[in-house]
C-alpha cells in the first residue's frame, strides 16, 4: 500500500480569478522511445539513439458534485504506467480546490478548465497536442475548451449539456436544481442550437463516447444529439448497458470504463 501511496503526486495550487484550484501532475513512468537525429557540421543528419519522450499528454475534468480523486486520479495512475503525462484538478467549489459551488457560471468554469489545460500545455511538446477526457459535466466543459484551445482528441464520458442561455448565468447549481435540466435535454437539438454540439461537430480530432445505458441523469435524446453531431468516422462509441450516470457502481463497471478510456488512448498516434 506504501508503494502505491508514493504513485501519487502532491497536490498543487492554480489561481484562477483569485480562486485556487487544486490540481495534481502525473508524470510518465515509462515513455515510448522516439528516434532524434543528430546534426552533423555539413547540414547532414544522421540518425541518433532513441530518446525517451511521454506518449501523449491528457487533461482530465471531473463531473458536477465530483472531484479528481474519485476516478480521475485512479485513470491517470494508470495512464503514466503506458507512457502519459496527466493534470487532473478540482474545479471550483469541488474537492480540495476554494470557492462556494453555488457562486459559479459556466463561464466561469470554462475559464478555471481553459487555465489547467494551460498549464498543461506549458509541458507539452511544440507539435503535440493534448488530450482532454471529461465525464458529465466534465464533458461538455471538455467541448467548450476545445473551441478555444487545440485539442488532440476528445473523450466523453456520460456526457452532460447545458442551454448556451447560461453560459454568463445563472450559477450552475441553480440551473441544476431548477426543473429545466431533464425537460432541455429530452429535445432534440443540433450543432446549429447549441455550442457543445457546435464544437463537437467541427472538432477534427477522435471522439470517444461513453454512455450508461441506465443512466438516472442524462437522457437518451442527449446522447442521441451528441453521436448525431460528431463528424462521420471520427466517434468510438460505447454503451455500457447496465452502467448507471456515474459509470463505476461496481469494481467491474469501472474497471471497464477505465479499459475502454485506456485502450482508445493507447490506440492514438504516439504525440510526444
Amino acid at each position: 500500500m506504501r508503494g502505491k501511496r508514493s504513485l501519487l503526486p502532491r497536490l498543487k495550487n492554480l489561481r484562477v480569478d483569485g480562486v485556487g484550484l487544486a490540481y495534481r501532475e502525473f508524470l510518465p513512468l515509462v515513455a515510448p522511445a522516439v528516434p532524434r537525429a543528430v546534426s552533423l557540421a555539413n547540414g547532414a543528419a544522421l540518425p541518433s539513439a532513441a530518446e525517451s519522450s511521454p506518449r501523449g499528454f491528457v487533461l482530465f475534468i471531473h463531473g458536477w458534485g465530483g472531484a479528481q480523486d474519485a476516478n480521475d486520479v485512479r485513470l491517470a495512475r494508470q495512464l503514466v504506467a503506458d507512457g502519459f503525462h496527466c493534470l487532473t484538478f478540482d474545479l471550483a467549489g469541488h474537492g480540495r480546490s476554494e470557492g462556494r459551488v453555488e457562486d459559479f457560471t459556466v463561464g466561469q468554469f470554462l475559464a478555471q478548465t481553459v487555465a489547467a489545460y494551460d498549464r498543461l500545455a506549458a509541458r507539452v511538446t511544440t507539435g503535440t497536442l493534448p488530450y482532454v477526457c471529461g465525464s458529465s459535466f466534465g464533458a461538455y466543459l471538455a467541448l467548450l475548451l476545445s473551441a478555444q484551445r487545440p485539442v488532440a482528441g476528445l473523450g466523453l464520458r456520460v456526457p452532460a449539456n447545458y442551454p448556451d442561455e447560461i453560459l454568463n448565468g445563472p450559477p450552475v447549481a441553480t440551473y441544476i436544481a431548477s426543473s429545466s435540466p431533464k425537460a432541455w435535454r429530452s429535445t432534440t437539438r443540433g450543432p446549429g442550437d447549441n455550442r457543445a454540439l457546435a464544437a463537437l461537430a467541427a472538432f477534427p480530432g477522435p471522439v470517444q463516447l461513453l454512455a450508461a445505458g441506465r443512466d438516472e441523469t442524462i437522457p437518451c435524446q442527449t446522447t442521441e444529439n451528441f453521436i448525431s453531431a460528431a463528424r462521420p468516422g471520427a466517434l468510438q462509441y460505447h454503451l455500457l448497458a447496465e452502467a448507471t450516470h456515474t459509470l463505476y457502481a461496481t469494481p467491474a463497471m469501472r474497471r471497464e470504463a477505465y479499459r475502454l478510456v485506456r485502450e482508445w488512448l493507447l490506440a492514438q498516434p504516439v504525440t510526444g
